[in-house]
C-alpha cells in the first residue's frame, strides 16, 4: 500500500493545464484561493473534492493538508443572505481508499482510515471516507503490480464521480517522480513515458492533481510528524522483490551519492520530456485527422504511406494507444515492417484478444477469435 498510491508505470491521458499556486508561500499546507481555483469559479454550492488515500505518510499527510484547507476556503466565503451566521458555501474532502486485497493487514489499514476520517468528522472538519474493494484478478501476462494500478485508478475514479468530485488529489512527491522516469528509462520509454507522472491531468472526466509533486518526502514527513499524524507501514514498500523498492532503496542512495544534483536534473529532464511528448501528440492529432475516419476509428494505409517513417510511428501509436492500455513496441515494429505490403485479411493481435485486420486499404479492428494464417506478400493488385 505505502505511502501513498503507487505512481502508474504507463503514461496518463493527459493535458496540462497551468495550475495556480499551490501552497502557500514558505510551507507545505495547501493554499485554499488554489483550491477555489480546483473547485471552480462558481463557489454558490458544496463542493466536493477527493483526496486518494492509502493511510500511509503522504497520503495522510495530504489529506490533513486538504482539509485544512477546505476549512479556510468555508471560514472565508461570503455568509449566505438566508442564513448570515452560516458560510454560503462548504467544502467536502472524501478520502478514497481502495482495499486490494493482497495484504493480510489490508483489513485493518481501511478500518483505520475510516476511523479517522470519523474522528476528524466529529470535531467539526469537512472530511468524509470511503472504501473501495478490488476483486478478480491480473489478466494473462499481466503482473500484480499492474493490475492493481488498474484496478485502483478506476476505481478511484468511480468513487470521485459517486461523491460528486470533479478532482481528485494524489501525494505523490519528487522521490516517486524520479523513480518513475528511472523505471520508464529502463522500460526503453519514449517521452510520454519519460514524462513521467503529470502535476495536472484530465482523465476519464477527472482532474489528477499531484500539488505535492515537487516536494522532497523530507519536508512530507515533517509535516506529518508536526501534526503527529497517525500513519501505516506497508512492508512491501522495503520488499526487495518489487521493482520500485529495489531501486529506491538500491540505486537512488547510490545515484544521489554519486551525482549530488540527480534529483533535480531528473525531475527537469521529465519536465522537458512532458514538454516532448505534448508536442509529439498535437502532430498525431494533425495526422489523425488525414489518415483516421471512422467510429471506431480505422487507419487509412495509403494516407498513412504518405507520412515519413517516424510520423507513422508516432500515429500509430497514439491511435492504438486509444484501443489498448499498452501497445508494445513489437507490434509498432511489425506493423511499421508488415502493413507496406498487407493483404485483405492480414491480421496482428492486440493485447486482450482482439485483432487489426487490414480491408481494402484500411486497418481496422475485429472482436476476438482465431487468428487467419499468416498471409503471404501478394501480388500489388491484390494489396489492402
Amino acid at each position: 500500500m505505502g505511502a501513498t498510491s503507487t505512481p502508474p508505470e504507463r503514461p496518463e491521458p493527459q493535458k496540462r493545464p497551468q495550475a495556480p499556486a499551490h501552497r502557500a508561500p514558505g510551507a507545505l499546507a495547501l493554499n485554499p484561493r488554489w483550491l477555489a481555483q480546483v473547485l471552480g469559479a462558481e463557489f454558490a454550492r458544496p463542493r466536493a473534492i477527493a483526496v486518494a488515500c492509502s493511510g500511509g505518510r503522504d497520503s495522510i499527510a495530504l489529506l490533513h493538508a486538504t482539509v485544512a484547507a477546505a476549512k479556510k476556503l468555508a471560514q472565508a466565503a461570503p455568509s449566505s443572505p438566508s442564513a448570515p451566521s452560516a458560510p454560503s458555501s462548504s467544502v467536502t474532502v472524501h478520502a478514497l481508499h481502495v482495499h486490494h486485497g493482497l495484504m493480510a493487514q489490508a483489513d485493518a489499514w481501511a478500518d483505520g482510515l475510516m476511523a479517522l476520517c470519523a474522528q476528524w468528522a466529529a470535531r467539526g472538519d469537512p472530511v468524509t471516507g470511503q472504501v473501495s474493494r478490488l476483486h478478480g484478478q491480473p489478466a494473462p501476462g499481466e503482473s500484480i503490480e499492474a493490475w492493481a494500478r488498474r484496478g485502483r485508478y478506476a476505481a478511484l475514479g468511480r468513487m470521485a464521480r459517486a461523491a460528486g468530485c470533479q478532482a481528485v488529489l494524489l501525494a505523490h512527491h519528487r522521490q516517486d517522480q524520479i523513480e518513475t522516469v528511472l523505471l520508464q528509462l529502463l522500460r526503453s520509454a519514449g517521452p510520454a513515458g519519460l514524462a513521467a507522472m503529470p502535476s495536472d491531468a484530465q482523465r476519464d472526466g477527472l482532474r489528477w492533481l499531484r500539488p505535492w509533486l515537487d516536494e522532497a518526502p523530507k519536508r512530507i514527513a515533517a509535516y506529518a510528524a508536526t501534526h503527529a499524524l497517525p500513519v501505516v507501514h506497508d512492508p512491501s514498500n522495503t520488499d526487495p522483490r518489487h521493482t520500485r523498492s529495489r531501486l529506491r532503496h538500491a540505486v537512488l542512495p547510490a545515484l544521489e551519492a554519486a551525482f549530488p544534483h540527480a534529483a533535480s536534473a531528473l525531475s527537469h529532464a521529465a519536465r522537458r520530456a512532458a514538454q516532448a511528448a505534448d508536442a509529439l501528440n498535437e502532430l498525431a492529432e494533425l495526422d489523425a485527422a488525414q489518415a483516421l475516419a471512422g467510429s471506431p476509428p480505422r487507419l487509412d494505409i495509403s494516407a498513412w504511406l504518405r507520412l515519413s517513417p517516424a510520423r507513422r510511428g508516432i500515429l500509430l501509436r497514439h491511435w492504438l494507444g486509444q484501443l489498448t492500455a499498452a501497445p508494445p513496441e513489437t507490434l509498432i515494429a511489425r506493423l511499421q515492417a508488415e502493413l507496406p505490403r498487407a493483404t485483405t485479411g492480414q491480421r496482428w493481435p492486440l493485447p486482450g484478444g482482439a485483432w487489426l485486420v487490414a480491408r481494402r486499404g484500411w486497418l481496422g479492428t475485429a472482436h476476438p477469435g482465431p487468428p487467419a494464417p499468416t498471409a503471404q506478400p501478394a501480388p500489388p493488385d491484390q494489396r489492402a
